[in-house]
């Protein structure tokens, strides 16, 4: 099911459960942390809310979006540099070299 994922998957779901598991332990260790006050607001909305509802989400999906266009011109260029390679002057034995090269790459 989850073969054909990116890597940034992998590390997006890491960063949030990280955050989670995290701050649970946290809360699990230090007594009354939840309900501390800081600036006036108990703490967990401070670390919950604001932080991880909003920051950590922006900042994984500008993540996503940015490692997607990155792997998107990798594959293009990839893509240009095989067809230049199937233009006539080269031996087949160079193309098939190159081609097998690309796949590792």
């Amino acid at each position: 099911m989850f073969k054909g994922m990116p890597k940034i998957f992998w590390i997006g779901t890491g960063i949030m459960y990280g955050w989670c598991f995290f701050f649970m332990i946290i809360e699990m260790h230090v007594p009354g942390l939840p309900l501390k006050k800081f600036l006036g607001i108990p703490s967990c909305y401070i670390y919950n809310w604001i932080i991880a509802l909003w920051l950590l989400n922006v900042l994984i999906a500008y993540l996503f979006y940015s490692f997607e266009e990155r792997r998107e011109k990798k594959v293009e260029a990839k893509k240009l540099l095989r067809e230049s390679l199937t233009a006539e002057g080269f031996p087949e034995n160079v193309r098939v070299g190159f081609n097998k090269l690309l796949d590792i790459i």
